[in-house]
């Protein structure tokens, strides 16, 4: 028979890791440090890493970069055709969908505001302003 495996973790590796840029005073302490846990797996992991910022991300998914998560959720279903039971429980998984799919439709373009990282030391040469010196 013809072998059909799906190899996620490579399909992972080659796509990257897609992250919403963390605004601190928006968000607890917990969410901060899951979003440095999961930047920190994918850089240890050499993954590229695809930074957008909350309003790049509503502007691409509804065109207007102040909009609501329930406005954003609400294009998402109608742009992937899904049923309401198939939409994601909460809205954390909405925004995930909606940086993956905002991603996605950067793909199509050949300049984009997404930061990729394919380590420390290239994270380190991108953002000098960032790095803290001793």
């Amino acid at each position: 028979g013809t072998n059909c495996e799906y190899d996620s973790q490579r399909a992972f590796e080659q796509a990257g890791a897609v992250v919403e840029s963390v605004v601190v005073r928006n968000h607890s302490a917990r969410d901060i440090e899951e979003s440095v846990q999961a930047i920190a797996a994918a850089i240890q992991r050499d993954v590229p890493i695809h930074e957008y910022a909350p309003l790049k991300i509503k502007m691409a998914i509804t065109g207007n970069g102040k909009a609501s998560k329930e406005q954003v959720a609400g294009m998402l279903q109608r742009m992937l055709t899904l049923n309401p039971d198939e939409m994601p429980k909460f809205m954390d998984a909405t925004d995930a969908l909606a940086a993956a799919y905002c991603h996605f439709l950067q793909l199509g373009q050949p300049t984009t505001e997404g930061k990729n990282y394919r380590g420390w030391k290239d994270f380190v040469a991108k953002n000098q302003s960032r790095v803290k010196k001793n």
